[in-house]
């Protein structure tokens, strides 16, 4: 290849690379008339040429943007990065691992998403895969969002399925910016309930998870494998429904309680509105004593997700109550309700719920703690003239 004709990507590696100096590409023939490329440059006083591995000059161009992108001060690291089809080959590679690992549908779909994201962040850019650029690919993204933690496992995969040595520091890791404090408020939760015990406008399947949802306060996938009474339910043992949260898949089964807590008057919403009395379309996907295959779930996602896309295309006018009828507020309501009851604690609530203590606490720490103060408040004017001062220094005293 002419001299001239390294010219231009020359004048390009410059422009990237300008700390690096005496860079250019060349081409030479060998006897057995083989082509052979390499990228020249000056470190530590001498010239440098590394070969590169490619078989045409716009191969020679990319390979030479990945050596020097890996290429330290003083030091430069081993050349022979195939640039040609590398992304393409690992990203096939990193695939067919992600599927090997026999993990859920859906869980598998989501991993292959996040490496399909982080192979698309090279290819935008016309970069190789080395360690630099692999932590720049991590730098991308929001270090306090879960797609930072996704993102490094996908490189973590592409860095180990093209044979590079990935450290990823711990200043690039994702930070847990902390669940949001739940300000339980916006509307009043009895006119809330009075329309959910109307919803006319959507089928009754629908109505029924939103229902179950906001007795139990249970996800709404957990209806599919609740297991429902076959009449109304009475306060006590009667009143347990066990179902499998698929949230928690373990080696072992996790079953998961529920109670109906929700009140109409002096009755229990459940036994108002007959739940025991399980539509056709849930009865068809119930799953009882054991977590759903990958088709049970996709499917019981698919209702729920529909159930609520039902719900806002039945009222076009969006009347004030409309966004707060979703699965994750009445579960809120449900946390709050149940903090409310004597003799209940952060363990007992997140049995019910199925969560963990540590979550409740970094979620519902307000809400409990003033709840706790209402309490001792309500308590202490029985034996002694307070104030919610006096509460909460008492509650202080107790804790130390």
């Amino acid at each position: 290849m002419p001299k001239q004709a390294w010219a231009e990507p020359t004048r390009e590696l410059r422009s990237l690379f300008p700390d690096v100096e005496g860079l250019r590409l060349r081409s030479a023939k060998r006897g057995n008339g083989k082509v052979v490329y390499q990228v020249l440059f000056n470190a530590d006083g001498k010239s440098k040429a590394l070969q590169l591995d490619a078989t045409t000059p716009t191969q020679a161009y990319e390979a030479a943007k990945v050596v020097l992108a890996e290429r330290t001060t003083g030091k430069v690291t081993s050349g022979r990065i195939p640039p040609a089809g590398l992304l393409r080959r690992t990203e096939i590679a990193a695939r067919q691992s992600i599927l090997d690992e026999g993990l859920r549908q859906e869980t598998t779909a989501a991993k292959i998403r996040t490496l399909e994201a982080a192979v698309g962040w090279f290819t935008e850019r016309g970069l190789g895969l080395t360690a630099n650029t692999l932590l720049d690919c991590i730098r991308a993204t929001d270090r306090t969002k879960r797609e930072r933690r996704s993102r490094i496992t996908a490189c973590r995969l592409l860095a180990k399925e093209a044979g590079i040595p990935l450290e990823v520091p711990s200043g690039l890791g994702y930070i847990n910016p902390g669940a949001k404090r739940r300000e339980i408020q916006g509307i009043d939760e009895k006119l809330l309930y009075r329309e959910l015990g109307k919803l006319d406008n959507i089928p009754d399947w629908a109505r029924y998870i939103f229902r179950v949802v906001a007795c139990t306060g249970c996800r709404a996938n957990a209806v599919f494998s609740m297991e429902i009474p076959r009449g109304p339910i009475t306060p006590g043992p009667g009143s347990i429904m066990r179902y499998v949260d698929s949230k928690r898949t373990t080696d072992r089964i996790v079953h998961c309680d529920a109670t109906s807590s929700l009140l109409l008057g002096e009755e229990n919403a459940w036994n108002v509105w007959r739940l025991w009395e399980v539509p056709e379309e849930i009865e068809a996907l119930q799953h009882r004593g054991r977590y759903p295959t990958d088709e049970e779930l996709f499917e019981a996602n698919r209702l729920t997700a529909y159930a609520q896309q039902k719900l806002r295309r039945a009222y076009p006018e969006a009347p004030r109550w409309l966004e707060f009828m979703t699965y994750r507020y009445l579960r809120h309501l449900t946390i709050k309700r149940l903090f409310a009851l004597p003799g209940m604690d952060e363990y007992k609530v997140s049995q019910l719920v199925s969560t963990s203590v540590q979550q409740l606490q970094k979620t519902y720490g307000q809400l409990y703690k003033a709840t706790a103060v209402s309490t001792v408040h309500d308590a202490l004017p029985w034996k002694i003239p307070s104030s919610k001062e006096d509460a909460e220094a008492a509650i202080r005293d107790a804790l130390k």
